[in-house]
């Protein structure tokens, strides 16, 4: 083979192999990795309700570790306290030990979120409640520890049932004169013990005025703890008959962190149309004509008992 003709065909074999060089496999380079899907931006308004927490060995971080997850869904979030949330005494220690780091710590705190009310178990103690210090930068928290405010479309209305609170009393009267002034389609009324319940302790017949009262105004939405498992009542009278038209719907939400109790300890109730014995938190979603209901339950956060329940 002539030599001209040897040096080209060396050039081709040198070029042809760079240039397959060029399109070897190297892996994956940074350009062609899809880029992560973006955050969803949080959007509406939203309660987050759950009581009976802080007791020693239960599983008060997941909780609200869990609820650090949720709150980030929603551009306005509101963590409604139902009772009961130092075990065993509410005590300074008993917050200091089971409350604070899991609520109130420096770093991720959800106090700016709370909206709580006091539960038996804070008046454990002779004296003012440690709870009205623990609060004090919650300044609705103050004595006595009845208060209201909005979220979104709604009303909602935090009474302490360890005060007076039949009628005559101070605190009946400012729940009257609140219902009355406030004639909205959405109305929630949260304090600790339900005024009924198929559990362990059963039904609170000292909140039969309260009821009353709030069956008067066309209240829909009522959220306890004190019961320690969740739990769904259909709308019903004080007589709890039902009424889908003008009934209270009572949830108990006592799953947050303390040890559960079943659902028919005392007896099976007819309007109590959910039970559920696992530790978790109820969101309501709050939109302008409805609200959507779910049970976020550990570890993962599944949803249960989910529905929508129009306002009135």
């Amino acid at each position: 083979m002539p030599f001209e003709r040897r040096t080209f065909v060396v050039a081709l074999l040198i070029a042809l192999a760079l240039a397959g060089c060029g399109k070897r496999d190297f892996g994956t380079t940074p350009s062609d990795t899809p880029p992560p899907s973006p955050t969803p931006a949080p959007t509406g308004t939203a309660i987050i309700a759950l009581g009976d927490i802080g007791q020693s060995g239960g599983p008060v971080k997941e909780v609200s570790d869990l609820i650090k997850v949720w709150r980030k869904k929603f551009e306005k979030v509101y963590i409604l306290l139902l009772g009961d949330l130092a075990y065993p005494h509410g005590s300074r220690e008993d917050y200091a030990t089971n409350l604070k780091p899991y609520y109130g710590s420096e770093t991720d705190s959800l106090m700016q979120f709370l909206y709580p009310v006091p539960g038996n178990h804070e008046y454990d103690i002779p004296g003012v409640p440690y709870y009205f210090e623990f609060f004090r930068e919650r300044v609705f928290t103050e004595e006595p520890g009845y208060y209201d405010f909005a979220a979104g479309p709604c009303h909602v209305i935090a009474l302490n049932d360890n005060i007076p609170h039949r009628r005559g009393s101070a605190q009946y009267e400012w729940l009257r004169v609140k219902l009355e002034s406030h004639p909205v389609r959405c109305t929630v009324v949260f304090w600790h013990k339900p005024r009924f319940s198929s559990s362990r302790n059963g039904d609170t017949q000292s909140l039969d005025d309260i009821w009353r009262l709030l069956y008067e105004h066309h209240v829909k939405f009522v959220l306890n703890g004190h019961e320690h498992l969740y739990a769904r009542y259909a709308p019903q009278t004080p007589r709890e008959e039902p009424d889908a038209v003008r009934g209270v719907e009572q949830f108990i939400v006592g799953t947050g962190g303390a040890n559960l109790y079943g659902c028919e300890e005392r007896g099976k109730k007819p309007g109590n149309e959910a039970c559920i014995v696992e530790h978790g938190f109820l969101v309501l979603e709050l939109g302008e004509a409805e609200l959507t209901r779910r049970f976020v339950t550990l570890p993962a956060g599944v949803t249960k008992d989910e529905g929508k329940e129009a306002y009135r």
